[in-house]
């Protein structure tokens, strides 16, 4: 009998999000690293010293890291941590944001204001959406002020750096 489909809710998006993210890095010969901007998020031993970083930036690189799956909920890794090898832990939730070492392309995963997870994929019940809300935008239309733009050029997207 064959199964039957999942509900938006049942798909976990940030697993094949953070998988495709870290396999276009790799693939590209860069080095994947995760922004955590509170450690405190991190499930596993981390040195006090490490743990008081903030924000946090770990390497996911294969040479990095041993064992590293992608779960529905969290990242998992072995790792060493000063000369000890260290099994963590990290929710997708505490990731702001994962990018290349060397060119800092990548993706920011911070949500817009107001934009709560759960709204994300279905229109919120409080508040019924508006036919033009539920309209695309017109391509020649401007991103919100203040959010970064990217480029693409031969099919390569393009972030810009911070300053």
């Amino acid at each position: 009998m064959p199964t039957p489909p999942k509900t938006p809710q049942e798909i976990p998006f940030d697993a094949y999000l953070f998988r495709a993210l870290h396999a276009a890095i790799t693939d590209a010969g860069g080095v994947p690293q995760i922004v955590i901007p509170d450690p405190s998020v991190v499930i596993g031993p981390l040195p006090a010293a490490t743990r008081a970083r903030n924000p946090l930036i770990l390497n996911l690189s294969y040479e990095a890291t041993r064992e590293l799956h992608f779960g529905n909920e969290s990242l998992s890794f072995r790792t060493r941590i000063n000369g000890q090898d260290t099994p963590l832990e990290v929710p997708y939730s505490g990731i702001v944001s994962v990018f290349d070492r060397e060119t800092h392309q990548g993706r920011s995963l911070v949500p817009l204001p107001g934009l709560r997870p759960s709204t994300a994929l279905q229109p919120s019940q409080e508040a019924p959406v508006s036919p033009e809300a539920q309209t695309p935008p017109a391509p020649d239309t401007a991103p919100p002020a203040g959010l970064p733009t990217t480029e693409v050029s031969n099919n390569v997207l393009t972030f810009p750096k911070r300053r």
